[in-house]
């Protein structure tokens, strides 16, 4: 049987210089892949990011004028000319062969999807067995992406997911409701590639190691910390909606991953502002707020 081609999609932020790292380990196997395919949200690309690019055949390269996690994945996915999309974050080291075991699992044609293990540099909870992308009642999901196990799982990991291309037009695209950190917008997909008919697996051999880049991208910084609160509860609000059972909301509320972050955000308040204790609380308020009302105009729903 034939291998099927993959394109490996890179969706990037102001970080070129790490991304070229990236690139260069991803070329280091050029014969795996078709092509990669860069989508650039970038404001200002540098000149010598632009010469690393001209230079490699094999990497298309996309400017995309909006600032969006879903929209930068589907530009990508149209763009891209494989039977597998693979995503892969910007700041990554790809194991050797991380595209042939993403690929192998695509010779089922019940498999829909596949995500890799995903080493953290800060995560210090190594779990060597478990359930890996376990999706809970309350919207929570378990991800345990260090277990070396293969198995059946209910989500993908963004940084280090593929999906068969025929499907991400049929499943709907990724959903672009979900704005700045797209928090749970992968989950989504995935809930919907699994509502085909199809199975995603956890593939442990296929695994990268995340370098966690402290400038660009969606990640949270001093200076936009009050924005990411808002997206993650915005973002986590609109996924229970859409996925959960409403019943469940109460127990959503007071789950620890919520009281945790809530927290930090109070705590930033206190710090930064006079009225802090106010703004820190009312930040998570409206994100809650501001998703549940985004759920009713996507869906229309009356309560």
């Amino acid at each position: 049987m034939k291998s099927k081609t993959v394109s490996i999609i890179i969706s990037t932020l102001n970080r070129h210089k790490v991304l070229i790292q990236t690139l260069k380990l991803l070329l280091q196997n050029i014969s795996s892949f078709m092509e990669v395919v860069i989508v650039d949200q970038s404001k200002y690309v540098p000149k010598d990011f632009l010469n690393f690019i001209c230079e490699h055949k094999k990497i298309k390269y996309i400017r995309q004028n909006i600032t969006s996690v879903p929209e930068g994945y589907n530009l990508g996915a149209k763009k891209a000319r494989g039977e597998i999309v693979l995503h892969l974050d910007d700041d990554v080291i790809p194991s050797s062969r991380l595209v042939d075991f993403h690929r192998k699992h695509y010779s089922n044609e019940r498999i829909g999807g596949v995500t890799g293990r995903v080493v953290e540099p800060y995560n210090n909870n190594v779990w060597t067995t478990g359930r890996v992308n376990y999706i809970t009642k309350t919207g929570d999901v378990i991800q345990n992406l260090t277990i070396k196990e293969k198995s059946e799982t209910n989500g993908v990991s963004g940084g280090n997911m593929s999906f068969r291309k025929s499907l991400i037009g049929k499943a709907g695209y990724f959903d672009p409701s979900f704005i700045g950190n797209a928090f749970r917008v992968e989950t989504d997909f995935s809930i919907r590639v699994r509502e085909l008919g199809y199975k995603i697996i956890f593939e442990p051999e296929a695994a990268t190691f995340h370098l966690s880049a402290k400038e660009g991208g969606t990640r949270k910084t001093r200076e936009n910390a009050p924005r990411w609160y808002y997206e993650y509860f915005r973002n986590y609000t609109y996924f229970f909606f859409k996925h959960g059972n409403h019943l469940y909301f109460p127990l959503f509320l007071i789950q620890k991953k919520i009281a945790v972050i809530w927290l930090k955000c109070i705590i930033l308040g206190l710090i930064r502002w006079k009225k802090g204790f106010f703004i820190g609380f009312r930040i998570p308020l409206k994100g809650l707020y501001d998703g549940y009302k985004n759920y009713q105009k996507q869906y229309k729903e009356v309560i």
